[in-house]
């Protein structure tokens, strides 16, 4: 077995910190610019509380009703703004208090900038803050913390080089406000340490220079945002039943037609977003609040929220969180999904990890691979997928908590081959901890056979023997009803375990369809196993088509299993994955249950469709006598097109007929002769790739 590497998709640190997005627009007036943007810091004073303070006034004023970093403000008479050094040498710097500090450090960790808006400045929809973090000492990482009047509105974990930051602050983060009259910009180092812990430390970090300006267009908009990235999940409650629960709710709407990790969504009257938390310091005022962690009880939150015409036609959204503070010697497996398709994955997460990614839009940069973004009602699933402890022989405290989660819409980058598109192959049950949406194990419930997407499968050879064709419209169900009274109502349900041979039920077959293999970079079969009969073990074994892929020996506890199936092996169309119990200690408890099971292909080779490709439409479909259908489509001369079908219309339900076809003219055709015998639906669609 090759174990999926540790990887979680996050942007540079110069593109965005959570809240905040990458600026690209001219700005317009600046509010202020403190030293030059040259590399270097000698307009500057040392930090020291000998040389100055951490309150620096950029203009005169009462600021004395401004709390930063550091405490409130002063007045500031001025009559200019405060100098930025006594003098050019470190003799002269003690001279007075006033001067800028170069850097922080953790003697000095907190920066205030305190300054004036006027009420034209203070009516702007963002703000653009700049610096250049520079100069670190050596061998030094650092964690800086932005705030703007107090609310925390982004973080940037472990600098350990150069890094210009240059980023938006939306005036509609949680409890921001923009003050006509005094502001305060606080700057606070809140971590970090010698990047060899054997090593040095010399832990400071310059700056050099700052600057803010407003009554500018942000390419970019905040949708929404929970909590404040402030290293704190204070603003949350605790994650348990009676405090809250794991659906949570930014916007009001009726989202009862989605069903995230959690399950089915209701209707959120509102007239606000959800709160965070109750206000009573137990948090047992109402099942409202949002969930401060992820943990084996309470996996998954899902965020429930609605996007504009505008917002669900860009081609990518932002999402940003920072998850931190985990429990000791525990480590976690997490994974983000927007409306059921994964955008975001993470193994062995042991240590704070902020996470900037970038989801494509359905199609937007390969066909068939990205989230759809839906007009009106969408959610967002955050789950811990699995994990454990670091050290196997240590107590495990298995949480891992949210700094802030927000999303954001985002720019079409300029080169999409470092980033990570998905799509669902095919996904059964839930990562709860709970097989209820399952039935039980026997043949007078179900059969060892699972289609989980309608085709022809009767040329392949599973575990439990050759497969059939399977109608549909959908994949088969999962169970008759949710009652032991109801599972017998037909054979059709997903089997919950695997049992020993002797009892009748040691293999499941799992049918699907795949579109072409060449397009995955990586297939990932993932599953949780648990609920294991008492003093059993379990030896197990899966392949994909007859070829094994993953094999496990002597499992004797919960196990969650994330294994690469080799692309070369999956089938266009009709394809099987056999789970089979080969082995293991055969007490009267021998059974072994699936939480969740789940395929996920990565896309291959990502590109931006061409700006100016023109749209196009299909002009005829015929079938003829012998049951072949034939169709027609406008196209370009050059264009590369594919036909593809799909008996459901099912967002992930399209499967390739036709290898790549480049086009000569205005009209191109192709004929499927593949059509089986027994379809009584089918859908066709072009999709254009170049």
């Amino acid at each position: 077995m090759n174990p999926i590497p540790s990887f979680l998709r996050t942007l540079p640190l110069t593109a965005a910190a959570a809240g905040l997005c990458l600026a690209t627009a001219a700005a317009d007036t600046p509010v202020f610019e403190i030293g030059a943007f040259d590399n270097a810091n000698g307009d500057f004073e040392q930090e020291s509380d000998a040389y100055n303070n951490a309150q620096y006034y950029f203009a005169p004023g009462d600021y004395s009703e401004v709390t930063g970093g550091s405490g409130p403000g002063t007045l500031f008479e001025g009559p200019g703004s405060e100098i930025l050094q006594d003098g050019p040498t470190n003799a002269e710097w003690p001279a007075t208090q006033d001067g800028f500090p170069r850097a922080v450090v953790p003697g000095r960790p907190v920066l205030d900038v305190f300054f004036p808006l006027t009420a034209a400045q203070a009516a702007s929809s963002a703000l653009l803050f700049e610096t250049k973090l520079f100069g670190l000492g050596g061998n030094s990482s650092h964690d800086i913390a932005f705030y703007l009047n107090n609310v925390a509105i982004s973080r940037i974990l472990r600098v350990r080089g150069d890094t210009p930051v240059k980023l938006w602050i939306p005036s509609n983060i949680p409890g921001m406000a923009f003050h006509e009259g005094g502001n305060v910009l606080t700057i606070r180092r809140t971590g970090g340490g010698p990047v060899v812990p054997e090593g040095g430390d010399n832990p400071w970090i310059q700056f050099d220079a700052l600057k803010l300006t407003t009554n500018v267009t942000a390419p970019t908009e905040l949708i929404w945002q929970v909590g404040t990235f402030d290293s704190s999940q204070a603003d949350f409650e605790q994650e348990r039943d009676d405090f809250n629960n794991p659906q949570f709710y930014v916007m009001p709407g009726d989202y009862s037609g989605l069903k995230g990790a959690a399950g089915q969504g209701g209707n959120f009257a509102g007239p606000d977003a959800e709160i965070w938390k109750d206000a009573d310091s137990a948090g047992e005022a109402s099942p409202d609040g949002f969930p401060r962690a992820l943990v084996p009880g309470r996996p998954a939150i899902d965020i429930y929220f609605k996007l504009t015409a505008a917002q669900a036609q860009r081609k990518f959204l932002a999402l940003h969180t920072v998850l931190f503070a985990q429990g000791a010697n525990s480590s976690h497996d997490v994974r983000a999904y927007l409306n059921g398709v994964p955008v975001a994955i993470g193994n062995g997460i042991t240590q704070d990890l902020q996470v900037d990614v970038l989801i494509p839009r359905l199609g937007a940069v390969s066909q068939g691979y990205g989230a759809p973004f839906y007009e009106g009602g969408n959610v967002l699933s955050l789950v811990r997928t699995g994990g454990g402890p670091v050290n196997p022989e240590g107590e495990d405290s298995p949480w891992i908590q949210f700094d802030a989660v927000s999303l954001t819409t985002a720019e079409d980058p300029a080169d999409v081959s470092g980033l990570q598109a998905y799509r669902t192959l095919f996904s059964a049950g839930y990562f709860n901890s709970n097989a209820n949406e399952f039935e039980q194990e026997s043949g007078t419930y179900n059969n060892p056979q699972f289609y989980l997407a309608p085709g022809d499968y009767t040329a392949l050879e599973g575990g439990a023997g050759a497969g059939a064709v399977w109608d549909g419209p959908g994949g088969e169900l999962w169970q008759d009803g949710p009652a032991s009274t109801d599972w017998s109502a037909t054979q059709d349900g997903f089997p919950r375990a695997l049992i020993k041979a002797d009892w009748g039920r040691p293999v499941i077959d799992l049918y699907f369809q795949s579109g072409s293999a060449a397009e995955a970079k990586a297939l990932m079969f993932t599953t949780k196993l648990f609920g294991l009969g008492p003093d059993s073990s379990h030896d197990l074994e899966f392949s994909i088509n007859g070829t094994p892929f993953y094999t496990g020996t002597a499992i004797t506890k919960d196990t969650y299993i994330s294994a690469v199936v080799p692309p070369a092996r999956v089938l266009p169309g009709s394809n099987v994955i056999t789970l089979r119990r080969t082995g293991g200690l055969n007490t009267d408890t021998a059974w072994i249950q699936f939480d969740q099971v789940e395929l996920i292909s990565q896309a291959a080779n990502l590109s931006l469709p061409p700006v100016d490709a023109p749209a196009f439409s299909v002009t005829t479909v015929t079938r003829n006598a012998e049951g072949h259908v034939a169709l027609s489509w406008e196209s370009v001369a050059g264009g590369v097109y594919k036909v593809q079908t799909s008996s459901t219309l099912a967002v992930n339900a399209w499967t390739d007929v036709s290898t790549a076809l480049t086009a000569s003219g205005a009209v191109t055709s192709y004929t499927d002769t593949a059509v089986p015998a027994a379809a009584t639906v089918r859908f066709y669609r072009v999709v254009r790739t170049q």
